[in-house]
């Protein structure tokens, strides 16, 4: 089977022109930043960060508009066994990830 049967298998809307190929990408919705925000919430260590943060004295950690806390504009992942085997499985997930508002844009 050919690379653009594929596509059509897949339900993907396809554009053909001499040069290229278009195709609208698949938009999967991810709950991993919710159930992040959930799981810092039971982190001792983030915890005491997200303090320090309210008092204003958080240095290189910030509360995001959602209140997740961050370091260096990245999420701090809790130590919590069940989220880091949900970033595991998706990152291994083999694809492109654009971030946008958190929903996950699948290029292929």
């Amino acid at each position: 089977m050919n690379l653009l049967e594929k596509f059509r298998d897949m339900n993907l809307s396809i554009s053909l022109s001499h040069d290229r190929i278009e195709l609208n990408p698949i938009q999967v919705i991810s709950d991993l930043k919710r159930e992040i925000k959930e799981a810092q919430t039971n982190d001792e260590f983030l915890q005491k960060k997200k303090k320090l943060v309210k008092q204003k004295n958080g240095g290189i950690f910030v509360m995001d508009r959602e209140g997740i806390l961050n370091f260096r504009n990245r999420i701090c992942v809790p130590n919590d066994d069940r989220i880091k085997k949900m970033i595991i499985i998706f990152l291994s997930l083999n694809v492109t990830i654009f971030q946008s508002n958190w929903n996950l844009q699948i290029t292929l």
